[in-house]
């Protein structure tokens, strides 16, 4: 049983180290948004770069993108079957927020994600 539990506490450090950033982020949700709030878009490149997202070695994170604070150029592609346009928006982000991406009045903007 001591075992198990050892095993079980190991592969949960292991796990969690993995989600950790050294440098100061917020994260963009453009991958797990509920349908009625999905704006069609996914995010591609930061500032011309692509984008890095979440990961840990068993797949138990949802890969959100990961943003350093500031002004960023953000390249948008449209979701697979989609029409819309590929476009490029600029946002400020702010440290510790979650985003998400919506469509008022048209355009795509980057909104904090409370939902």
């Amino acid at each position: 049983m001591d075992k198990i539990a050892i095993l079980v506490l190991a592969f949960a450090l292991c796990g969690c180290s993995t989600m950790r950033h050294e440098i100061p982020h917020a994260t963009i949700n453009d991958v797990a948004v509920r349908s009625e709030l999905n704006s069609g878009y996914r995010l591609v490149a930061v500032d011309g770069r692509p984008v890095e997202r979440q990961k840990s070695k068993v797949n138990t994170v949802v890969p959100y993108a990961i943003i350093t604070p500031g002004n960023h150029t953000l390249t948008l592609e449209p979701e697979l079957g989609s029409n819309n346009p590929k476009t490029t928006i600029s946002a400020n982000i702010e440290e510790g927020k979650h985003y998400r991406f919506a469509v008022k009045e048209g355009n795509v903007v980057v909104v904090e994600d409370i939902d």
